[in-house]
């Protein structure tokens, strides 16, 4: 099937000056809030982010620049009860994606960001009640979806 949801994500990231001095290169974490499926799932994932333009003075007048990014991590919830670890691939909460943006800046602090991307992503469905025959390792059945996303926000 195919699913469209809106959320709200948030992310704090730090230039990674030890490997890349240019400042180009920042490293974070992301979260957020999804609702999907009847469930609020929070997502917490490693954010590292590739800015081309990060220094103005070198390259152009303007802060606008192009970036690229990933996330790695996992959705969390509270409500399917379905564990955090599991023991199997087709069971364990998982997310990555790639992305590119674009941040249009007003001052080099704050930018207008768009973002386009693909994740994939392993999400937990409610448990699997009426069957007792079901054994428990398999009473939380899962949704693997390939997602493109827009995403919109502020950068400072």
């Amino acid at each position: 099937g195919s699913s469209f949801f809106e959320g709200l994500e948030i992310a704090g990231m730090w230039n990674a000056n030890w490997i890349d001095p240019s400042h180009r290169l920042q490293l974070g974490i992301m979260v957020g809030a999804w609702p999907v499926d009847g469930s609020l799932f929070i997502p917490v994932t490693f954010h590292p982010r590739y800015t081309f333009i990060q220094h103005p003075e070198q390259y152009t007048a303007t802060c606008n620049s192009w970036y690229l990014f990933g996330d790695l991590g996992i959705p969390v919830d509270f409500n399917t009860g379905a564990p955090f670890i599991a023991d199997v691939m087709e069971h364990q909460r998982s997310m990555v994606g790639l992305g590119v943006g674009y941040d249009w800046s007003w001052g080099c602090n704050k930018d207008f960001s768009i973002d386009a991307g693909w994740r994939r992503i392993n999400l937990p469905l409610p448990q699997i009640e009426c069957c007792p025959s079901v054994p428990a390792k398999e009473r939380y059945p899962f949704r693997l979806s390939d997602a493109f996303y827009l995403r919109l926000g502020i950068t400072y």
